[in-house]
């Protein structure tokens, strides 16, 4: 396995990487039979993980995906060639990530919308962290930055 598995409800999600491809895998619980198997579009940069009935994972290239429980592909959001930057931050139903290059993005985990998009000028090097109404990232130059959530 390339990271540790999720679970969501009946089902355990897996990735598993081999030289060709990372494969995304889900199997039935309780006793782990073969379900849905889906070839990644790029390595596994983080994930998968559980968030409001949905696996999330992010691949380096390809971006965020987002699953059903069944293992259906539900969206990808393309990252063209940015990177993600710490583990993504959620409220309610919205999955947020930074990148490297200091964007910090939101999404509808039901929809792959896009509800929030800020760039902030500067390379990035941890975040993002849900304060209230703002997002806390880190730079690299040690600076604190903060962007408003609508």
């Amino acid at each position: 396995m390339a990271a540790a598995p999720a679970v969501a409800k009946s089902t355990v999600a897996v990735v598993v990487r081999n030289s060709q491809a990372d494969m995304f895998k889900q199997l039935t619980l309780p006793d782990l039979e073969g379900g849905s198997e889906t070839e990644l579009p790029g390595r596994l940069w983080w994930g998968p993980y559980t968030v409001d009935g949905r696996i999330v994972l992010a691949c380096q290239p390809g971006g965020i995906s987002a699953f059903d429980e069944n293992g259906e592909l539900l969206w990808n959001a393309e990252l063209n060639d940015e990177r993600t930057i710490g583990s993504p931050a959620v409220d309610g139903s919205v999955i947020y990530i930074a990148t490297t290059q200091g964007g910090v993005r939101g999404w509808n985990l039901q929809t792959g919308e896009v509800t929030f998009e800020k760039q902030l000028e500067q390379p990035l090097a941890a975040g993002p962290v849900l304060l209230n109404s703002r997002i806390a990232v880190a730079a690299v130059d040690g600076s604190i930055l903060f962007a408003e959530r609508n």
